[in-house]
């Protein structure tokens, strides 16, 4: 057996754990920030929920380019008020996300709604998409 002495407040990490450290860790210096999305399959229509705390509805841009949903924002920095920053680990990020919309949709009736930080989209199915056809056997 052997016995590494290892200094106070050093820790070794592997190459492997170093290589997954990295890769998870926050980087807030970043140019791409993509928001976490969520996407549900309901009978009658799609519910698209995206996490995006910090953002209001007028810094949201939402367009239907050629079947890709685009959902855009665009902030401005806000500068703070009778002092200066020390420590600065997080912020309102501009950032854009398109999703296809495979199926068939009623694009102008879809609903948005953007309340605590969750933008959620209702995207409703044409109807040929969500009947049911019974078919009976001869």
């Amino acid at each position: 057996m052997k016995v590494v002495n290892v200094k106070p407040g050093f820790v070794h990490k592997s190459s492997i754990d170093q290589i997954f450290e990295d890769f998870f860790q926050h980087n807030p210096s970043s140019k791409i920030y993509r928001p976490a999305a969520n996407i549900i399959d309901q009978e009658k229509a799609f519910v698209l929920e995206l996490a995006i705390p910090g953002i209001t509805k007028e810094d949201l841009n939402i367009a239907i380019e050629k079947n890709i949903l685009v959902i855009k924002s665009d902030v401005k920095e806000n500068a703070v008020e009778k002092g200066r920053y020390l420590k600065k680990e997080f912020g309102v990020r501009n950032f854009e996300r398109k999703f296809q919309l495979k199926e068939k949709v009623l694009t102008d009736a879809i609903e948005a709604k953007l309340e605590n930080g969750i933008l959620v989209l209702v995207i409703p199915k044409a109807a040929e998409v969500y009947t049911k056809h019974l078919i009976e056997i001869a």
